[in-house]
């Protein structure tokens, strides 16, 4: 069925509807024997760990993956008579997981959350990744002991319990996981807020490792008014904000702060801490930053003063967009109290140690989670997002029916998901690319499921070379029929929504939401997730992992074609320009690709609509076309690759009008800045050279 649902003003019927534009149906490499690489594992880690299957994982089964088969890119990984896949499950293992009472409990959830009957899997089912990866987390819940935390204990963990005791085999575990980064690949740019519980149940010499345990956390991230910026707050009798965002931003001053805290004793003020970091210390007067990453890192060893109050400020911080991890220290703990407080899941968002004395083996853990929180996008939030090749910007949506995507310059791929958090190129339910020419929107579905949306630019340069941003705008669609209710000539006040659906067929003569659901098992394994709309040629149907499916209207004036699987204008003509051969085929339109050069004239471009028509687009200011880039640039650009090491361009200089410099290398070519910045190496003429005070070759 369609996602939609129904509201009463005055008479009239407002009918809200999932949309979905300019998008490609689902990859899910998770699934496909044989894959691998460190993005298929961390796909498949991060579903597993998003469904709770193996809650608490302390980063175990990412180290395993590595530690058993570098990611299954060794070359034994999918050895001819083996198929433990990337975890290298034994197949005494694989039929423990299948046979254990223990972990039965999960077998619904694995039916229900990824469409897999683990009953009737086979081993040579774990080709697959996630098969793979889910054999590793059940097989270990079947253990008599659970993961313990840190590198050390872990490699004496999987000695013991995957291969025969060895203390060379043990060191190997902690050599093989000490190769993962430690870098943050994501949210430096994040505004991180720590919560320390000051009350007298905490000793001074616990506060003290508390304190330190925040230093080694934000250790990874660069810490700055442009980067990450870090406030503390302390609770006891009351709660005191002992740094805010917006000061002392330097890593070495947060560092001597932090360290001259105070611990002060009292009771427990949990619910004032959390009302503080809502009301005061992430707003924009005190250094808060719109569209950057925001996350709560609230320490507690007991039960706070209040429940409700504690629950319901959490609930604040939260509605605010505001990711919130719980770390409970001690054996004296309220569960209730920290999973109310602590961010869904709870499975990836609460840590658990006995005492403070272990605290620090949640660093790596907590670093991880903070890096790659997403950006929430609520009704009212426009985000920017700096393209890069490297890392990408990860939004969760909250409360909108979807989401506006331009960028400035170039192009960005986009990537979304409902059941992965952190959605790229090898796990992904829809994607689509967002150009200068042609934004995106994306749907998102109504019915409180959030979506995750990752963003990412790689054609761009990196480096000191230009900047490209995209800009994520929430939208809301509404559609207004107006329903009069008349019985025997008279008109009553009508009943919503009992009239609607009791009279539907003499209101409405479509059938617009009556169809036979294509979205069968063997359809979404085979990756068919979009199909026209029976009836009306300006919606299509799009499925999620689970066979749902999804009403997708196109946007106002354009039509589904089912070659291109897009939206578009409907038929037209050739556009302006001539074009002999015609590059917009189905097979590129699929592919994604809908810029090409014109042949005939460099400042021009082709741009293929979702019908196939190619249209001839002019460059404007002079500029020429550049396929590389996907966008037109300067034309002495066009082919040319920034210096990768040397870069005079400042904007200082820029700004002066100064964009020529010698080449420190070899006077026969000289460097030349464009208006973004960034530093092109130029040849001089056959036999002459670079002259700096004529800034010619002479």
């Amino acid at each position: 069925m369609a996602h939609f649902y129904i509201v009463k003003v005055l008479g009239v019927v407002s009918v809200t509807l999932t949309l979905a534009l300019i998008t490609n149906g689902q990859m899910d490499l998770t699934k496909q024997p044989g894959a691998k690489g460190a993005n298929v594992v961390s796909a498949v880690v991060d579903i597993i760990r998003h469904s709770c299957i193996f809650p608490d994982d302390k980063f175990f089964l990412r180290r395993l993956a590595y530690v058993e088969s570098r990611d299954g890119v060794s070359g034994r990984t999918y050895r001819p008579g083996y198929d433990g896949g990337i975890w290298q499950v034994e197949r005494y293992q694989f039929n423990a997981t299948q046979h254990s009472p223990a972990i039965q409990k999960y077998f619904p959830q694995i039916q229900s959350l990824f469409g897999i009957d683990w009953t009737r899997v086979t081993w040579s089912d774990l080709r697959k990744p996630l098969y793979s990866g889910i054999a590793s987390s059940l097989y270990t819940q079947t253990l008599s002991t659970s993961v313990p935390r840190g590198i050390e204990k872990q490699s004496m963990f999987w000695t013991h319990n995957y291969q025969s005791a060895s203390t060379e085999l043990s060191y190997n575990f902690t050599v093989a996981s000490s190769l993962l980064s430690d870098n943050c690949q994501g949210n430096q740019t994040i505004d991180l807020a720590f919560i320390l519980d000051g009350s007298s149940s905490v000793s001074p010499g616990d506060f003290l490792r508390a304190k330190e345990f925040v230093l080694h956390v934000i250790d990874i991230f660069t810490i700055s008014l442009d980067d990450a910026r870090v406030s503390v707050i302390t609770y006891s009798d009351d709660a005191v904000v002992e740094m805010y965002l917006g000061a002392n931003q330097t890593k070495e001053e947060v560092r001597e702060q932090i360290l001259n805290i105070q611990w002060r004793g009292g009771s427990t003020a949990t619910g004032k801490a959390l009302d503080l970091a809502a009301d005061v210390v992430f707003t924009a007067a005190h250094g808060s930053r719109v569209g950057a990453p925001k996350a709560v890192i609230l320490l507690s060893d007991g039960q706070s003063n209040d429940f409700y109050e504690t629950k319901n400020a959490a609930r604040r911080v939260r509605e605010m967009g505001i990711t919130v991890f719980a770390v409970g220290v001690g054996t004296i703990l309220d569960l209730l109290e920290l999973k109310e407080v602590a961010s869904d899941p709870d499975c990836t968002h609460l840590f658990l140690v006995n005492s403070y004395d272990e605290i620090d083996t949640l660093v790596q853990e907590i670093q991880h989670a903070s890096c790659r929180i997403p950006v929430v996008i609520g009704p009212t939030d426009v985000v920017v997002c700096e393209l890069s090749k490297d890392n990408s910007c990860v939004y969760k949506t909250r409360n909108i029916s979807a989401v506006q995507i331009t960028v400035d310059c170039s192009s960005a791929i986009l990537y979304s998901s409902y059941n992965n958090p952190y959605p790229g190129s090898a796990y992904y339910e829809l994607t689509s690319r967002a150009t200068t020419a042609q934004p995106v929107i994306i749907g998102v579905g109504t019915k409180g499921k959030p979506l995750y949306i990752s963003v990412w630019g790689p054609w761009l340069h990196t480096g000191d070379g230009r900047r490209c941003y995209a800009t994520l705008r929430p939208m809301t669609h509404e559609y207004t029929f107006e329903l009069i209710c008349r019985e025997n000539g008279v008109d009553r006040e009508c009943s919503i929504p009992a009239d609607l659906f009791r009279y539907k067929p003499q209101i409405c003569n479509d059938n617009w939401w009556d169809f036979t659901n294509p979205c069968t098992r063997s359809a979404v394994e085979q990756g068919k997730v979009v199909f026209p709309h029976p009836y009306n040629a300006n919606m299509y149907l799009t499925c999620d992992l689970t066979g749902r499916v999804y009403i997708v209207i196109c946007p106002s004036g354009t039509l589904f074609d089912q070659n291109s699987l897009q939206c578009g204008m409907g038929p037209r003509g050739n556009g302006t320009g001539h074009v002999d051969i015609n590059p917009c085929t189905p097979e590129q339109l699929r592919a994604g690709n809908f810029f090409f050069p014109y042949l005939e004239d460099h400042h021009k471009y082709i741009h293929c609509d979702a019908w196939g028509h190619p249209w001839v687009m002019d460059c404007n200011g002079g500029f020429v076309w550049d396929q590389r880039e996907l966008t037109c640039v300067e034309e002495f650009l066009v082919g040319v690759t920034p210096h990768p090491h040397y870069n005079p361009c400042t904007r200082e200089m820029i700004a002066m009008g100064k964009l020529f410099f010698p080449y420190p290398d070899d006077n026969r070519h000289y460097i030349r800045c464009d208006a973004w910045g960034q530093a092109f190496v130029m040849p001089c003429e056959p036999g002459t050279v670079w002259n700096q005070q004529v800034s010619v070759c002479v």
